[in-house]
């Protein structure tokens, strides 16, 4: 069995990707229906009241994304450097292969899974989001979940790096969220600093 089979096993059991995966269809389609109910006449967003319900929909549900990415990482690999279990892993592969395994693992895949819903539902229900629905997601997606790496790293217990996150996380909520695209653009820089410190402390990291 190959480290990556391993620790998705480890990390979400026998059916715990399929659970994100319902969740991210049933968050996706929420969306449209939601908006659907106010904007009955119209499968597209041509209004800036449509857009501004677009965005508050679409704000609630990757914040939900978010916080269970935030969790899993919190808890995930907090206990697993509280439990010494890192160790097993580090024997296997260089930290930098294994930090990456557990990065794809733990955000990458969750949010690969709720773009590709979005964009299946979107698709299949003729909805019209724009072209940066995919940024309002993913940029501020990312730069919390390396943040909650970063916590992570540094703090070693699981409950500490969650509420760590989850402060850092709701301080952020309006400037990423809410700020439109402008503030997005922003967070490409900001998430590129993020994941390289998250990368190097992991690089760092003794246990």
């Amino acid at each position: 069995m190959g480290m990556t089979e391993m620790f998705l096993k480890h990390r979400y059991g026998l059916s715990g990707l399929l659970t994100y995966l319902d969740l991210s269809m049933a968050l996706s389609a929420g969306i449209v229906v939601a908006y659907n109910v106010s904007f009955p006449e119209s499968r597209s967003i041509t209004s800036s009241s449509g857009s501004s319900l677009f965005q508050i929909l679409f704000t609630l549900v990757s914040l939900v994304m978010a916080v269970l990415t935030l969790r899993n990482t919190s808890f995930g690999l907090g206990q697993d450097f509280a439990d010494g279990i890192i160790i097993t892993f580090l024997q296997m592969r260089r930290k930098d292969l294994v930090f990456l395994t557990f990065y794809a693992v733990d955000v990458i895949l969750p949010a690969l899974f709720f773009l590709v819903s979005c964009f299946l539902v979107f698709i299949l229900s003729s909805f019209d989001a724009g072209p940066t629905w995919e940024l309002l997601f993913l940029l501020p997606f990312l730069f919390l979940a390396n943040l909650s790496y970063v916590i992570t790293i540094l703090v070693k217990r699981p409950f500490r790096s969650f509420v760590g996150s989850v402060v850092v996380a709701i301080f952020s909520l309006f400037f990423f969220f809410f700020g439109g695209l402008v503030n997005q653009l922003i967070l490409v820089p900001m998430d590129l600093v993020s994941f390289a410190l998250a990368y190097f402390l992991f690089k760092g990291v003794s246990v």
